[in-house]
């Protein structure tokens, strides 16, 4: 993404490892430390957040909900720069012409549609892998290789 106050996606490739339905959001130190502690508690509770002692130190994470940063859906592919793909309850952000609003994380237009086509391609692989692994003699553990 472009430059917005510091805040630029990086460029890198990686794999997607996981979805996550109704996802905490774990705030990052750097954001909790300038954005959301000096708000203040009020703002804590009224975006239901919630401070949590993470290996002693001070963390902050909001609740899955209508109010979630993330929305309903993350897609993960675990990365140096903890940057991934998420829904929005700010939707209205599609509709503007400039849209480099986030601390670098991508949010989707339409993320049930890439969840249920990406997971649709998951069974599919899944279903052609039972099929090859029924033909051969040997045991094989395909969830633990698929998840």
């Amino acid at each position: 993404g472009q430059e917005y106050e510091d805040k630029a996606t990086p460029v890198f490739s990686d794999s997607m490892e996981y979805v996550v339905f109704r996802p905490y959001w774990n705030v990052t130190p750097t954001i909790a430390a300038k954005e959301i502690f000096p708000k203040g508690p009020e703002y804590i509770a009224a975006n239901d957040m919630e401070v949590y002692n993470d290996h002693g130190r001070q963390a902050v994470r909001q609740r899955p909900g209508p109010k979630n940063a993330l929305g309903f859906v993350k897609f993960l592919f675990p990365n140096d720069y903890n940057i991934y793909l998420h829904d929005t309850p700010a939707k209205y952000l599609f509709k503007r012409t400039v849209r480099d609003f986030s601390h670098g994380c991508i949010r989707l237009h339409k993320p049930f549609g890439f969840a249920y086509t990406l997971l649709a391609l998951v069974v599919l692989h899944l279903a052609g892998t039972v099929k090859h692994r029924l033909k051969g003699n040997a045991e094989a553990d395909l969830l633990k290789r698929m998840l």
